[in-house]
């Protein structure tokens, strides 16, 4: 019988990776250990086939007994509480770790919003990165240091940048359609104005989970590949469609004035007022290097984001009963 191919899970509490999980559980050729640095969540009880260990990322020690020879290694972690230092000071320890232990493979999971205010509206592997926040400045500087270790020490190492992941039990989106459903009515005249057909940039958590299985599963990769994860193609992937789609699914009353498209010059205005990273309501992601590394995905996306919104709204409908 050929030997399963060992696969660690770092950050397994993460909404990816727990997504991650439901589909890696049912593949018997791997032998999977997940390590968490806090949170152990429930639904992880009736799971009787990993092997949980929980870890303290700024401790050497505790990942060594994680992480094994010839394996594959996926991190999720960031660490929202945190430094900046505390997030590059779990890097290094994990990366120190892998070379130690001489891991077949690291899959780190990043965002595509560390381009931050790149001048360009079609964003790709290749275009210059500007991040400008704090979070998007920190994820960056964790990819440089994954990167520049893979070349060192020649170890493959592929960062993922998903774009804005949505799915169940997911935060993305949510915000949206609860301000669409419940907000002040003159509010959301500006903002369908305002938006109008902006790009939501949503991608199906299905989606990354699928782009990071193939990935583990490519025989061979440069020793180091940065993959976007994106449904950007779709035209429906926009703030005026989600909007329609709430206002006919649900027959809320429509706006008494009609929208008024206002320029982009005024959303790039505002978004720089504000000090939104994303200046540009058009800018799209393009999954580019996945798609010549062999890799498609073609579920719906207008049905599954039309049954998200389905799900959360039963989710806030069941929410609010219980309170009363």
């Amino acid at each position: 019988m050929a030997e399963k191919q060992k696969i660690i899970i770092i950050g397994g509490a993460s909404f990816i990776a727990r997504h991650m999980l439901k589909q890696l559980v049912s593949i018997s050729h791997y032998d999977i250990k997940v390590g968490y640095h806090n949170s152990f969540p429930s639904e992880w009880n009736q799971i009787t086939n990993l092997k949980f260990q929980r870890i303290n990322l700024f401790d050497i020690d505790s990942l060594s007994e994680l992480i094994v020879q010839d394996s594959i290694v996926l991190n999720f972690v960031y660490l929202n509480t945190n430094s900046e230092n505390d997030n590059i000071r779990a890097t290094q320890n994990l990366l120190q770790v892998c070379q130690a232990k001489r891991i077949k493979r690291l899959i780190h999971c990043s965002t595509a919003v560390v381009c931050g205010r790149s001048h360009t509206t079609e964003i790709t592997e290749e275009t210059i990165c500007l991040p400008f926040s704090d979070y998007e400045k920190t994820k960056y500087q964790i990819e440089n240091i994954i990167l520049e270790f893979s070349k060192l020490k020649n170890i493959e190492a592929c960062i993922v940048r998903p774009t804005c992941v949505f799915g169940e039990n997911g935060k993305n989106l949510n915000s949206i359609i609860t301000s669409i459903l419940h907000g002040n009515s003159l509010i959301n005249y500006f903002k369908a104005s305002l938006y109008g057909d902006r790009k939501l940039n949503l991608v199906r958590v299905g989606k990354v989970v699928s782009a990071i299985s193939y990935l583990i599963n490519l025989n061979a990769i440069s020793k180091s590949e940065i993959c976007i994860v994106s449904d950007d193609v779709h035209t429906n992937n926009n703030y005026r469609y989600v909007e329609n789609l709430l206002i006919k699914k649900y027959k809320l009353n429509n706006y008494y004035l009609p929208r008024i498209m206002l320029p982009n010059f005024i959303f790039y205005f505002l978004m720089k007022i504000f000090s939104k990273s994303s200046l540009h309501k058009n800018r799209i992601y393009l999954d580019k290097r996945l798609r010549e590394l062999g890799w498609t995905y073609n579920n719906n996306f207008d049905q599954e984001l039309n049954d998200y919104v389905d799900s959360f709204c039963k989710k806030s409908l069941a929410s609010g009963n219980s309170e009363k």
